[in-house]
């Protein structure tokens, strides 16, 4: 296989987790994305969803870490999104993203407090995901005479 060809691990579907920290309610999603796009929406679909929630936090990664990007939509710097980034990166998944909706319950988490909870409502969501390993391809459309498919076929086998 080819330098350019390397398996990689990324999530199939959808999946989700519920954290409780000191009556805060943190609830992580993880989603499949393959371009800022889709991780645009998928966030906008999240917030939509919770509207009342205190805080949408996210991080997501795209095909081999070239693109990061996490917010920590009013939390402390670096306390939510950047926790919930480092769990994507640790676990070597890419083209995949976490967004977790947080309700404060009243008791301040401390900065600890907060990067524990966000990433632990981010590693629940990507637990609760189905992983799957994918191989890029490219998909040719070869139009060829008859008599030289025999030849086509006999060079291009693995």
């Amino acid at each position: 296989m080819a330098e350019n060809e390397k398996l990689y691990i990324t999530v199939r579907g959808y999946g989700e987790a519920r954290f409780e920290e000191k009556k805060s309610v943190f609830i992580g999603y993880c989603e499949h994305v393959t371009n800022e796009d889709e991780a645009t929406a998928f966030i906008k679909k999240i917030k939509e969803k919770h509207k009342d929630a205190t805080h949408n936090c996210f991080g997501y990664v795209m095909r081999g870490g070239v693109l990061c990007r996490y917010s920590d939509d009013g939390e402390p710097s670096g306390t939510a999104g950047r926790p919930v980034l480092a769990v994507l990166l640790g676990s070597g998944v890419t083209n995949a993203m976490i967004t977790v909706a947080r309700w404060f319950g009243g008791t301040k988490l401390g900065t600890g407090g907060l990067v524990h909870a966000y990433g632990e409502a981010a590693k629940a969501a990507l637990e609760n995901a189905e992983f799957i390993e994918l191989v890029p391809m490219t998909v040719a459309d070869i139009t060829l005479a008859y008599n030289l498919y025999n030849q086509f076929i006999s060079k291009s086998a693995p």
